[in-house]
């Protein structure tokens, strides 16, 4: 990626499939070159990989596992009848409390997986209220909820307020069964202190499909912590069925034709991540096909509202795109389907068509 940064001087645009854009900022573009990401193709994968690491390691799946390669049947230590919470750990998911710091499409959709488990589930956000019909606090209220917290489930992004945000202060706040799902970035836990409270029995268990760094070496001590269950960063690797538009405009931008764009009235409105703006620069670009921009009414210098595809499902994929200020309201109101009317060809030229491929 640093090569392309360095190598590539007529690129222009660079769409990552990752919903985390951090890699590809990190690698050295230029200003020039608008950054995208893979914001909402992730949420069901995630979601999945969140519930499957919660239940390998309270269930006990390595411990049995373990037994099978050994070829023993424990059913007396695996199997017996048993409440919840045996012996002060936790047997279940069942009626815990659970909650999701970083409540945004993938915490929700992380939120309802559990509560199909009967989690009584809360959302930890930068805004407290309801979202997704869950209720959501800000980091403020995490002195008060740690304590009562079973399954604290990290999605938290990198970024410079968040590293470490889980750090050996909120550890000790958890009770001593509580369990640490992370499946944002490796960054937003001080794995020191995690290893410590895992290796004095303060803590109940770590599921990890994150890690700092990554790949994670071979000497560090999370691999022999106890209770712990480390996937090697999997849980966005799966293969979906494509969108319309992926199917649709993109084979079109990469054809020179005219991009069709949508303006969905409810978008999200979302951080830029940097780089050249498609529409209020003044080098004026084609709108990158499915993540099509346009300032906020609002005026802010800094937000987006991001659409792309015809609003038809709630959890249709996003994008966050980078993008430099600019002060041009949105004036519609309602979906346009119409395409823009200049084409990918001639308004981007060949650098960006070469982009789309890159």
């Amino acid at each position: 990626m640093t090569q392309l940064a360095t190598e590539a001087t007529q690129l222009r645009w660079v769409q990552t499939l990752a919903a985390g854009p951090d890699g590809v900022l990190a690698a050295g573009f230029p200003d020039s070159v608008t950054i995208t990401n893979g914001r909402g193709l992730h949420n069901f994968t995630v979601a999945e990989t969140a519930l499957t690491l919660a239940l390998t390691g309270i269930k006990q799946v390595p411990e049995m596992l373990a037994a099978q390669r050994e070829h023993r049947w424990e059913h007396g230590e695996f199997g017996e009848w048993r409440t919840l919470r045996p012996n002060g750990r936790l047997g279940s998911l069942i009626e815990t409390n659970v909650l999701v710091w970083g409540f945004g499409a993938i915490g929700q959709q992380i939120a309802r997986l559990f509560t199909t488990l009967n989690a009584h589930v809360k959302g930890v956000a930068n805004s407290a209220g309801e979202r997704a019909g869950f209720e959501v606090v800000t980091d403020a209220d995490l002195p008060t909820l740690l304590p009562q917290t079973d399954v604290l489930v990290m999605v938290l992004p990198s970024a410079p307020d968040t590293q470490k945000a889980l750090n050996a202060e909120r550890i000790a706040l958890l009770p001593d069964h509580a369990w640490v799902i992370n499946v944002g970035r490796g960054v937003t836990v001080d794995q020191d202190a995690l290893v410590a409270a895992l290796t004095d029995g303060t803590l109940g268990g770590a599921a990890l499909d994150v890690t700092d760094p990554e790949p994670y070496p071979a000497d560090g001590p999370l691999w022999d912590a106890p209770n712990t269950v480390i996937f090697p960063h999997v849980a966005g690797a799966s293969r979906t069925a494509p969108t319309p538009c992926s199917t649709t405009t993109s084979p079109a931008f990469r054809r020179g034709r005219r991009c069709a764009t949508w303006w969905p009235a409810d978008r999200t409105t979302l951080t830029p991540c940097r780089g050249v703006n498609a529409l209020g620069s003044s080098r004026t670009g084609c709108t990158p096909p499915g993540c099509s921009t346009r300032p906020t009414s609002s005026g802010s210098s800094r937000s987006w509202t991001v659409g792309g595809c015809p609003d038809t499902s709630p959890s249709w994929p996003t994008a966050t795109v980078a993008g430099r200020a600019s002060t041009r309201p949105a004036s519609r109101s309602s979906p346009d389907t119409r395409p823009e009317r200049t084409s990918c060809r001639s308004s981007c030229g060949g650098a960006t068509r070469s982009a789309s491929r890159s």
